[in-house]
C-alpha cells in the first residue's frame, strides 16, 4: 500500500510511506508534491482537514491551500481520504508522549523520531537556518501517511474507528 500524508499548512508538507516504510518526504514548495506523486505513485491520500476555528489571513491561506491541494491530487487520479488533525492525533501519538509536551509540534517531532529513528529525525527539514529543530510540518505529514496506512492496511486496533471522509472526483 502506497500512502500519501499531506499537512496543508502554511508551511506545508507531504509523506510518503510504502508498505510501513518511510521512502519521502519534502515541503510543498517548487514542484516538489508533483515529483513525489510521478515518482512514487500514491495509491491514496490523507489530507488533513483544515481546524474548523480560526481567522484572519493565515486562516484563509490553509484552506486555500487545502483547497488547491485536494484538487491536484484528485485530478490525477489518487483517491483523497480527509482526515480532521485530532483523528490522527489520537490514533498514532502515544498518551506517554502527547502527556510529556505541553506543544503538539514536540510531541509530533518526539512520535517520528520513536517511530523511524533517530536517523529520520536528522535527516528531516529544519524549522529555520537559525535551529536544529526539524521541520514540524513535515513531522506531521510522516504521522498522517502513518495513519493512513493504517487505516488502509485495517490495524483497526491501531487506527481511530471514525472512518475518513473519502472522496473521488
Amino acid at each position: 500500500m502506497r500512502v500519501l500524508g499531506v499537512d496543508p499548512g502554511l508551511s506545508g508538507a507531504f509523506a510518503v510511506i510504502i508498505d510501513g516504510d518511510l521512502r519521502g518526504f519534502g515541503l510543498l514548495h517548487k514542484g516538489a508534491l508533483g515529483a513525489a506523486l510521478i515518482e512514487y505513485r500514491p495509491q491514496v491520500a490523507y489530507l488533513e482537514q483544515p481546524f474548523k476555528t480560526g481567522a484572519g489571513r493565515s486562516m484563509a491561506t490553509t484552506w486555500r491551500n487545502y483547497g488547491r491541494l485536494f484538487e491536484y491530487i484528485t485530478l490525477n487520479g489518487i483517491r483523497v481520504a480527509e482526515v480532521a488533525p485530532r483523528v490522527w492525533v489520537d490514533a498514532v501519538k502515544p498518551a506517554r508522549i502527547r502527556d510529556q509536551h505541553t506543544d503538539t509540534k514536540g510531541a509530533s517531532r518526539a512520535t517520528v523520531r520513536e517511530f523511524f529513528g533517530e536517523r529520520t529525525a536528522r535527516q528531516l527539514p529544519r524549522q529555520s537556518t537559525r535551529n536544529d529543530v526539524p521541520h514540524d510540518g513535515v513531522c506531521d505529514a510522516i504521522l498522517i501517511a502513518h495513519y493512513g496506512f493504517l487505516v488502509e492496511s485495517g490495524f483497526a486496533d491501531r487506527a481511530h474507528e471514525e472512518k475518513p471522509n473519502v472522496s473521488n472526483w
